[in-house]
C-alpha cells in the first residue's frame, strides 16, 4: 500500500465507518493512538488514511491496516451481493435510447459529463482495464468545464450509434 491508495482507503473507511465512534473503538482495540485535536468532529478520513499509509511501520498502524482492510473488502462484497443490479432490467430501460458521439480536435475522452456533474480521468478511456486509472470529480471548475465542453460539442462532427 502506498500514498496513491490514500483516497480510495479514505473513501472506503468513510463509507463503512461513517460513525467515528466505531472507528475509534477499533483503533483502541489495536492500541492505535489517534489525535482528534480534542474533537471528533474535526476527524478527517483523508488525513487519517494518509497517516496510516505513510507511517505504516510506526506504532500499530500496520496491525490496524491488516485488521481493517479485510473488513472493508468483506463489507464491499456483501454490499455488491445485495445490490439490485439486474442486467435484463438495464437493457429493457436502455432499449430505444441513442448514444450520440461527436468528434472535435480539441475535445478528448478524459472528461465524463453526466447529469450536470463532471469528472476528469487521468488516462484515456481506451486504456480502461489495462492500467490503473484515476477519476476525479471536478467541483470547483465544473461550470467552466461544462461550458467549454458544450461549446466544443456543438462544433463537433456528429455520429449516432
Amino acid at each position: 500500500m502506498n500514498i496513491s491508495h490514500v483516497p480510495v482507503l479514505a473513501d472506503a473507511i468513510k463509507a463503512y465507518y461513517e460513525d467515528t465512534k466505531e472507528l475509534i473503538d477499533l483503533c483502541e482495540l489495536v492500541d492505535l493512538d489517534l489525535d482528534f485535536g480534542g474533537a471528533e468532529i474535526d476527524f478527517s478520513y483523508v488525513k487519517f488514511s494518509r497517516l496510516l499509509v505513510t507511517q505504516m511501520e510506526h506504532d500499530n498502524r500496520r496491525r490496524f491496516l491488516e485488521t481493517i482492510v479485510p473488513s472493508l473488502l468483506n463489507r464491499a462484497r456483501e454490499g455488491a451481493a445485495h445490490s439490485k443490479w439486474d442486467a435484463q432490467e438495464f437493457h429493457r430501460r436502455a432499449e430505444g435510447c441513442q448514444i450520440e458521439v461527436r468528434q472535435h480536435p480539441k475535445l478528448h475522452d478524459r472528461f465524463i459529463l453526466f447529469n450536470g456533474r463532471c469528472w476528469l480521468i487521468g488516462s484515456s478511456l481506451k486504456d480502461a482495464g489495462k492500467k490503473i486509472m484515476n477519476i476525479i470529480e471536478c467541483v470547483d471548475i465544473r461550470d467552466k468545464l461544462l461550458s467549454e465542453v458544450e461549446s466544443k460539442w456543438t462544433e463537433g462532427s456528429k455520429d449516432i450509434l
